[in-house]
């Protein structure tokens, strides 16, 4: 348990018993709670943004608000209570991310075939405007009955229009590049991007790399080089739904469902809204290039070679004046001749 945990034991509004948390999120935490009235188990989520809010369960169960997160608090706190009044069923089950710990990594056929009700339910919730943001193996629960089910939407956004800034929000290996800033463009592919690592890890037990760093040097390993068994179909809709790249990375989820059961092949599909890089959105990040060598600069050289030759000369020339003044003849030319006969005679 952590010291800003609501203790196993508090009760609320004296009538929810508080019990083990169940998951946690960006924006809030769940426990498994008791409502006393009714006799029956619930669920109790809690509002406590991450950096916004603070609390020392030991000493009290009063959340302390972040000095000057007050504004961003009282906003949080509205869009809390919005959700809370639509209804929202209890759910018998395990996260993938604890199946994953107990159980080991899951067949990818499997896991895929159910992923597909997620993956239509989140088609549903795009064409209303908003994305989830915040998928991964702690966010989706399998039941009890055998079915998946996504939870904690208190990150979702209405993406449709964009004038204003998206918050960044962000879970290390499942965000992808464009939620890594408030300015650029998200839509349906973000959720597709999220979706995709969490099957990958799922899978083959590794977390994909942070997006940022696949978007320079992508080291992506495919799940078939980690010896899981996968189909090719399968493979090439899951790694094209992971694309660093928003412009080429599987559009919406009606898409990437249509990847998954080979009806469309994942090399003729482009985002076209991001392509265009419509309304100031994404912009795929160009690799570093290596820096090119300086040119060798062969001026000292040259200039060395030069002076050398210069004192070459000058000492050759004082060397020979000399010599021919200790001769002490005046006709240079007949001291010449004398010298050269005189070298050139054979020995007597």
């Amino acid at each position: 348990m952590s010291p800003y945990q609501l203790k196993p034991g508090t009760v609320l509004q004296n009538r929810y018993l508080i019990g083990s948390v169940l998951g946690e999120g960006g924006f809030g935490i769940t426990y498994i709670g008791l409502d006393k009235v009714l006799a029956k188990r619930v669920a109790v989520k809690e509002f406590y943004p991450a950096g916004a809010a603070h609390r020392a369960s030991v000493v009290s169960g009063d959340v302390i608000i972040t000095r000057g997160k007050e504004p961003m608090y009282r906003r949080g706190v509205e869009r809390f209570v919005q959700e809370a009044r639509s209804v929202m069923e209890y759910l018998e089950g395990n996260t993938l991310k604890a199946l994953l710990k107990t159980e080991g990594v899951f067949d990818a056929a499997r896991l895929i075939k159910l992923m597909e009700p997620v993956m239509k339910s989140l088609s549903v919730m795009h064409r209303t405007g908003f994305i989830h943001r915040d998928i991964s193996p702690d966010n989706i629960m399998l039941t009890n009955n055998g079915k998946l089910k996504l939870m904690d939407f208190g990150s979702a956004r209405y993406f449709l229009n964009q004038d204003s800034e998206l918050s960044v929000m962000l879970k290390q290996g499942y965000a992808p590049v464009e939620q890594y800033s408030s300015r650029s463009q998200q839509g349906p592919y973000t959720d597709v991007y999220a979706l995709c690592a969490t099957i990958y890890t799922c899978i083959t037990g590794t977390v994909p790399e942070n997006s940022l760093d696949r978007s320079r040097y992508d080291t992506l390993v495919p799940p078939s080089a980690k010896g899981v068994r996968i189909s090719p179909v399968h493979e090439k809709a899951l790694l094209h739904g992971l694309q660093p790249n928003a412009a080429v990375r599987s559009p919406d989820m009606e898409t990437l469902m249509r990847e998954f059961n080979g009806t469309v092949d994942p090399n003729r599909t482009q985002n076209a809204e991001v392509e265009t890089n419509k309304g100031g959105g994404y912009i795929p990040p160009v690799p570093p290039t290596p820096p090119t060598p300086p040119e060798k600069n062969n001026t000292p050289i040259v200039v060395a070679l030069v002076i050398a030759t210069v004192a070459v000369l000058i000492v050759c020339g004082i060397l020979l004046f000399m010599l021919l003044k200790d001769n002490g003849g005046d006709d240079t030319e007949t001291n010449a001749s004398t010298l050269a006969s005189e070298s050139t005679a054979p020995p007597l």
